[in-house]
């Protein structure tokens, strides 16, 4: 028999929002929040901004979802606002649906404040469905989110029980099995999960819950509505509700990890056996990984012992790949590393950090050589044997001014965002230190017409721009940076520049007015 656990979580939204401010960021510093105060997260919709959620003041001042922001505001004129995140509430309610398998495999979200967990058979576990139960709750409770359960055989019972019953202690929030009639029957028909329309029409009706809807006939009930399909829909839903149709939840699948495992009939000893046994073990990897469009950038070998014990080596890779003779080859240069003991029975491959492949040099030219290698493998080989922070890259770092846009990392760090993210152009060559030009420009805050750099006068036939670049608040080295308009333009011979314009004619400054630079050159 189905045993199905609802947890509702109704504050979700709010209490993620309370944490995450609480928390902070580096971008954000975080604020002490008055959580006694009316809080209000809005969405703009259709129908102008109204309100996703409410805390408990909010709610007490007749703040409720789905009303108008202008009716909140007046009748709670002190209400704060913050912009509602379906998309961050989406993320923590499948993290905590991750969290819940430990209670069950059969764990899915009830998008957007619910969990429903198959507990039949795992309640033992717990000290019965009482102790199952009470320990989610106060884990819940811990983690400081607000949860009520609904424990029945069906479903919808469950939610039911949950959302609408209004007793609060644990035992009472538990259907026995088969009484889903007589506890179900008194609660109002909105515990039915039907629309908004069909649910004013039965109250309208005189039905006003789940007993009263259940008595009536199936073809009254049908003369009642307008249409077929919604006379259909509240007997689907009745039939779910008392478990005589069946209802299927659809677990949350665990994250695929891309693993192989090959087991030998007899223990390996010798390091050619064990190599052999690995290239079979890297081509499959590979052929999966090709499958997902994904490249690994850690993989992880383990090697099992016919004692019983086993020993891991990892390898990371610069950036993600699926060349089996590359993967290879990085472990191929440590495998003399691993101890064997009294013999290997099997040996697993996983790959640990997966990510899908992105665009990039394909090949590397050697120098005075006619061989050719990928970037990515030399930089994985150098790396592996040299250490991860002796080799470094220049990485994208968060600063407007193009001279401190990157940063040396070590190779093997992934960028967070890239200049291809903020849907800007830069120049193929950026000069360490932009060149000062003399320019003529038809109106002062306009492109150049002419300019003269090097002892040449260029004469411009196409500008685009400006694209105005802010000093950060900061001063740099006690050095505060003038406000910039960069300009790509190209001259009559095809030649493209990046320039700019440091200073604003209507604020001079300090060092007279606006001068113009060239930065860097396109290709």
């Amino acid at each position: 028999m189905r045993r199905i656990l609802f947890i509702w979580l109704p504050k979700l939204s709010i209490e993620r929002h309370l944490a995450a401010s609480a928390q902070g960021s580096y971008r954000q510093p975080s604020a002490k929040l008055d959580e006694t105060a009316p809080l209000a997260l809005i969405e703009a919709g259709a129908r102008g901004i109204r309100i996703a959620a409410a805390n408990g003041p909010a709610r007490y001042e007749a703040v409720h979802p789905n009303q108008a922001l202008a009716d909140a505001r007046a009748r709670c004129p002190h209400l704060q606002t913050a912009p509602a995140d379906p998309a961050a509430d989406k993320a923590a309610l499948l993290a905590l649906t991750r969290w819940a398998g430990r209670y069950s495999p059969l764990v899915a979200p009830h998008i957007p404040d619910g969990l429903l967990i198959d507990i039949a058979g795992a309640a033992h576990l717990f000290g019965g469905e009482t102790g199952l139960v009470e320990d989610i709750l106060a884990r819940l409770t811990r983690m400081k989110l607000t949860a009520r359960a609904g424990l029945a055989d069906t479903p919808a019972a469950a939610m039911a029980i949950a959302r609408f019953a209004p007793a609060d202690d644990t035992p009472d929030c538990i259907l026995p099995p088969g009484e889903i009639r007589d506890r179900i029957a008194g609660l109002p028909i909105e515990a039915l999960r039907l629309d908004d329309n069909a649910t004013l029409l039965l109250r309208r009706l005189g039905l006003k819950t789940v007993r009263a809807v259940a008595r009536l006939p199936r073809h009254a009930l049908a003369r009642r509505f307008r249409s077929k399909q919604a006379a259909m829909n509240v007997c689907l839903r009745l039939d779910q509700m008392f478990g005589d149709l069946h209802e299927a939840i659809t677990p949350l699948r665990p994250e695929v990890r891309h693993a192989v495992r090959r087991a030998f009939a007899e223990p390996m000893l010798e390091q050619a056996a064990i190599t052999h046994g690995l290239e079979h073990l890297t081509h499959r990897l590979s052929g999966g990984l090709e499958k997902a469009g994904l490249g690994a950038r850690r993989i992880i070998l383990t090697a099992c012992r016919a004692d019983g014990g086993a020993q891991d080596m990892e390898i990371r890779l610069g950036t993600p790949s699926r060349n089996a003779d590359h993967i290879m080859r990085l472990f191929a240069e440590r495998l003399e590393t691993l101890d064997p003991g009294f013999g290997i029975d099997a040996l697993i491959l996983t790959a640990a950090t997966t990510e899908p492949l992105t665009p990039d040099q394909n090949q590397l030219v050697g120098a005075g050589t006619d061989s050719f290698e990928a970037p990515s493998a030399l930089i994985d080989r150098l790396t592996n044997r040299l250490g991860e922070q002796n080799v470094r890259r220049h990485a994208p770092y968060e600063s407007h001014l193009p001279e401190r846009a990157t940063r040396p990392v070590a190779a093997h760090v992934q960028p967070q965002w890239s200049l291809r993210d903020q849907d800007i152009s830069r120049p193929f060559r950026l000069f360490d230190h932009p060149e000062q030009i003399t320019a003529i420009a038809e109106v002062p805050d306009g492109p150049p017409l002419q300019f003269t750099w090097r002892r040449l006068t260029r004469r411009v036939v196409r500008a685009r721009g400006p694209e105005r670049i802010a000093p950060e608040w900061w001063p740099s080295g006690g050095v505060l940076e003038e406000t910039r308009d960069y300009y790509e333009i190209e001259d009559t011979e095809g030649h493209r520049y990046w320039i700019y314009r440091a200073g604003l004619y209507q604020d001079p400054g300090r060092r007279g007015p606006p001068r113009w630079y060239v930065h860097g050159l396109f290709a």
